[in-house]
């Protein structure tokens, strides 16, 4: 039930009309503290968006593929979670307090490229 009702909250405030506008690392680790199926489902997200950026690129329908961008220097083992991919992102972010002002896509590209490069 506490699940469900996390999921409906996240679901509100996603679907609540406002500008779009990038988090910064900054926002992203206050989302993290206070609300882990949000932190958990920006990672999901980030790494559905690289597939199908992947999958353009290369034209290729095959999934494991898909994880293997070299153009991107990101190769991600078919093994890796997506928690796992959850917690290099906050491992790189606390590594990198100096860059926590940029915005968390970005960060996100420079953590899964440093943890798994092609």
């Amino acid at each position: 039930m506490k699940y469900a009702i996390m999921v409906l909250a996240l679901v509100g405030v996603l679907a609540s009309p406002r500008p779009a506008a990038a988090i910064t690392g900054n926002q992203f680790l206050d989302i993290c503290k206070n609300n882990e199926v949000a932190c958990f489902a920006y990672v999901n997200g980030w790494l559905d968006a690289f597939v199908v950026t992947t999958m353009y690129m290369k034209g290729d329908e095959d999934y494991e593929k898909r994880k293997h961008n070299p153009k991107m220097r990101i190769c991600i083992p078919s093994e890796v979670t997506v928690d796992q991919k959850k917690r290099v992102l906050l491992k790189y972010l606390r590594n990198h307090p100096a860059t926590l002002h940029l915005n968390t896509t970005l960060l996100t590209h420079k953590a899964m490229r440093k943890a798994f490069p092609c």
